[in-house]
């Protein structure tokens, strides 16, 4: 049976790495069984939460071993949450700068997680975390209730 993998990668913004990356999967009989990817043309970067399907056979670390030509040649790095143990998923909503994830924090939240959790849980539980913190940031911007006060925020939530 096959084994999901998730992972974060992130890297600057290059031509031809989700390509790369399908077809190094592809190959290894492996498959993407979800991916968003998002790019910030500000800072030239680019983030992809994803969750691999890999073959059973093979170590985690064989697996990674036979993409690093693609994470060398991109600049990729990679974090397994579920094969870490990771306890919490969160996000963070804050304004774009120049340097990603250096703008003011507008809001912040975290999803408790166990080793019960499968991965297909880990990328549901993320996906609906981020949604509800940028929603809640994007509400308050919009509602005039966000203070920029030098590299912090005010929020009023009343």
């Amino acid at each position: 049976m096959p084994r999901a993998v998730p992972s974060n990668l992130s890297c600057r913004d290059r031509p031809a790495i989700v390509v790369s990356m399908s077809c190094r999967l592809f190959e290894n009989s492996g498959n993407i069984l979800n991916a968003n990817q998002f790019d910030d043309v500000e800072t030239d970067s680019f983030f992809m939460p994803v969750v691999f399907n890999f073959p059973q056979s093979g170590s985690l670390t064989a697996i990674r071993k036979k993409f690093s030509v693609i994470a060398d040649q991109f600049g990729l790095s990679w974090h397994q949450a579920h094969t870490r143990g990771v306890k919490l998923i969160g996000a963070t909503a804050d304004y774009v700068t120049a340097d990603l994830d250096e703008g003011q924090i507008i809001e912040k939240d975290v999803e408790r997680i166990s080793h019960r959790n499968a991965p297909d849980d880990l990328v549901r539980k993320g996906r609906d975390t981020e949604r509800h913190v940028l929603a809640r940031a994007v509400a308050w911007h919009l509602d005039g209730r966000v203070l920029i006060n030098g590299a912090k925020t005010v929020v009023s939530r009343d």
